[in-house]
């Protein structure tokens, strides 16, 4: 049966690439409109595609330059296949209102102090939530004074858990229709991506518990990629597990060919070269080679 095998991270231009190969893939923040909120994920992405998907009027067209891994041992180092839902399908909902039902409860241990206030009547008369789900606001206003902090403990400790795992499936989702900047829709199910996330860059939702804007997600909107440069948030791919490079004129394989061999090794290479275990080349070549 065939498959295919190969994941692709395509860009616009030859300095990317080089850096890409000596540096490693730099994670940036990604808009998603999930639940209808949007929501900053930080990620490094590539297209289990063909090189024929490729290109102007094709499922992908992002640039002409790219680096490609395999499929195999992407899944050996932290990439996921992204999961495609419907806007307010059964799991888009459920991922909201996971997160509306974790997002407050978090909160339990300072809550309770607002109950030793003078006169105090229930927490929701003292402060707003934006959501705040009806079995939210039944938990939070069933705590007073007396309440057993060890119980409080124990719900802040369970919310924290369903939140974390929430996060997990935001990480990895992606609506099925999208907007480009053109504001024209597409399939991005087409683009069959895979995603590399780092949950411990954190998430970033436009809008705060309160409902107001939030400064960190603007901030971030208008910051040039890559966004993290730092080695622990870096995918390192060493360049035996490089399966292609991609450039887009013919003159500019030499160039990377000679590139490379500075960085790493003439015989490591000529060695990897000679055996097909890398190759270079531009795209329209690797599509007749299909």
């Amino acid at each position: 049966m065939k498959q295919v095998d190969n994941l692709l991270h395509i860009t616009n231009d030859l300095s990317k690439v080089k850096n890409i190969i000596t540096q490693g893939f730099k994670p940036s923040y990604a808009v998603e409109n999930l639940g209808g909120r949007k929501i900053l994920i930080p990620m490094v992405s590539f297209s289990n595609l063909l090189f024929r998907d490729i290109g102007e009027e094709e499922v992908v067209d992002y640039g002409s330059y790219g680096v490609v891994i395999n499929r195999e041992f992407a899944v050996q180092n932290g990439l996921n296949p992204v999961i495609y839902i419907y806007e307010n399908s059964i799991v888009d909902k459920s991922i909201t209102n996971l997160l509306n039902l974790s997002l407050v409860p978090q909160t339990i241990d300072i809550l309770k102090d607002i109950t030793k206030g003078k006169g105090f009547t229930k927490i929701t008369d003292y402060i707003k939530f934006n959501p705040l789900p009806r079995e939210v606001k039944e938990l939070i206003n069933s705590i007073d004074k007396h309440t057993d902090d060890n119980l409080i403990l124990a719900i802040k400790k369970y919310a924290e858990e369903a939140h974390q795992n929430v996060y997990f499936q935001i990480l990895l989702s992606k609506p099925y229709k999208v907007k480009n900047k053109n504001n024209q829709t597409r399939i991005a199910y087409n683009e069959r991506e895979w995603r590399k996330g780092f949950l411990d860059l954190g998430i970033i939702f436009e809008t705060k518990m309160s409902g107001e804007k939030n400064p960190e997600f603007e901030k971030w909107i208008g910051t040039d990629k890559p966004h993290f440069n730092e080695p622990k948030n870096i995918l390192k791919i060493d360049i035996e597990n490089i399966t292609h490079i991609i450039v887009e004129k013919e003159r500019e394989v030499s160039e990377l060919t000679n590139f490379i061999k500075e960085e790493f090794s003439v015989k490591k290479i000529d060695d990897l070269l000679a055996t097909g275990s890398l190759k270079i080349g531009t795209l329209e070549k690797f599509k007749r080679l299909e």
